[in-house]
């Protein structure tokens, strides 16, 4: 249901200005989603989006030493050798889609900010998980490297949106399962995932500090963040970019988008887009529930961490 509630916001004729008629429409639609089935949807959040929490059994922490039959052998740009593997190209050619060679691969070390409320402190049954965005995105079969500062040991990397395992689906679309959580370590940790796909950072704690991390090998993401991107130079980055995958962020919502699908339907105004979700999760749901960012009592606090919506071309239950 949130899938297709996703889709027909982001196709919903994308006007900067909308008549009366069209907003009493949306916002009816809007309050029908919110309150009459909300149970619903956030079961289907957790189908779509939430995975188990456990390793999966494609992660791996990589051998840059072996170079099995198959593999092209590349110069890491750092003090390691790469290898890139190509033994699931056909099938993430397919979904979520390959990166061309022109796209830069960078190095970057960016301020993590890993902050949120844990669970048994609020009183709502099903809240956002606490999975970070970090703007990054990496090819398939090609090893990245992602070091940790001394002294941390409560972060997983996750490589993929995609954690539904459709393995009992007949003719699926897609291979069963596409992402790879690996657990880090202090130091420079090398991993890869052979579909591709957005770069996560998971901590089993929340941090009152950003974390300062750096990313090897990775391509950016053309994402759009409200408050924090310029609508016109997000448009020009995404003609620009063949990255498959991006994402649309706020406060309250991430949508995990193709980009080919953003380039077919414009999105005429992403700030306000994006300021409608906030608005709608911040007043119309946390508002109705009497939850506040501020309240005076703690328990009555919002989550802090945004719902994400992911598309994907095969999920396991749900619509």
């Amino acid at each position: 249901m949130i899938y297709n509630m996703a889709i027909r916001f982001l196709e919903y004729k994308e006007k900067t200005v909308l008549s009366s008629v069209e907003k009493k429409e949306r916002n009816r639609f809007m309050k029908k989603f919110l309150f009459g089935r909300m149970f619903f949807a956030s079961l289907t959040m957790v189908l779509l989006i939430i995975s188990c929490g456990k390793k999966s059994d494609f992660g791996y922490i990589v051998d840059p030493t072996k170079n099995d039959k198959g593999v092209d052998s590349i110069v890491f740009k750092g003090d390691s050798s790469q290898a890139i593997d190509k033994s699931k190209y056909l099938q993430a050619s397919i979904f979520p889609g390959l990166i061309c060679q022109e796209e830069p691969r960078v190095t970057k070390t960016i301020d993590l900010e890993l902050f949120y409320v844990k669970s048994e402190d609020l009183r709502i049954s099903i809240l956002p998980r606490p999975m970070f965005s970090t703007g990054f995105y990496a090819a398939p079969g090609e090893l990245i490297a992602i070091t940790v500062p001394d002294g941390v040991y409560d972060l997983t990397l996750q490589i993929g949106a995609w954690t539904d395992n459709v393995a009992h689906i007949q003719n699926a679309k897609r291979d069963p399962v596409i992402y790879t959580q690996t657990k880090l370590i202090p130091g420079k940790n090398l991993t890869r995932n052979l579909y591709g796909g957005n770069i996560y950072i998971i901590p089993s704690s929340p941090r009152t500090t950003p974390l300062k991390m750096t990313f090897e090998n990775v391509v950016e993401s053309p994402d759009f963040v409200l408050g924090k991107t310029n609508a016109a130079e997000w448009k020009q980055k995404l003609a620009k970019s063949c990255v498959p995958y991006l994402e649309l962020r706020s406060k309250y919502m991430i949508f995990t988008i193709r980009r080919d699908y953003a380039i077919r339907y414009p999105i005429a105004d992403p700030d306000e887009l994006m300021t409608e979700w906030d608005m709608g999760i911040k007043e119309d749901f946390y508002g109705w529930a009497g939850l506040e960012e501020n309240p005076a009592n703690p328990v009555d606090r919002s989550p802090l961490l945004p719902y994400r919506v992911v598309l994907d071309v095969e999920i396991s239950a749900g619509y």
